[in-house]
């Protein structure tokens, strides 16, 4: 049977399959299918997370790493707005495009909480919050 594999995920997605990772070329992800314990060993992992901003305004989406996350993806409207954490001046042009999106003149989207609405085994959800 051949291993599913896409090469953008989308909220439907983790609906589906709640981990996902890179293939070995780093060219398409695939679904992370036992996620008992937390794999450290597959590389980045894509995990499903829920999002809150300072406004208490709240998205779906997904953190990228896998104890600390270096980019976050947020759905908004079937549209995915990606964040790297690393790269500050492309996050204010995405954060600009998510307010238009949501009709807001200025998102204040960090401080932004997180927390992952897949459980790994023996540890509790992986929460906390994100800064620029």
């Amino acid at each position: 049977m051949m291993e599913r594999r896409v090469t953008d995920l989308s909220a439907a997605h983790f609906v589906e399959y709640p981990v996902w990772k890179w293939d070995e070329a780093q060219e398409f992800h695939c679904p992370v299918s036992s996620f008992e314990p937390l794999p450290e060993d597959e590389g980045t992992l894509f995990i499903r997370s829920r999002f809150e901003a300072p406004d208490g305004l709240s998205f779906d989406g997904y953190l990228v790493g896998t104890r600390t996350f270096f980019a976050f993806g947020i759905f908004i409207e079937d549209q995915e707005y990606l964040i790297n954490l690393n790269l500050p001046d492309m996050a204010g042009n995405t954060i600009t495009e998510m307010s238009e999106v949501l009709g807001l003149n200025d998102l204040e989207l960090f401080p932004l909480g997180y927390e992952t609405t897949v459980h790994f085994q023996g540890e509790p959800n992986l929460k906390g919050v994100l800064n620029l």
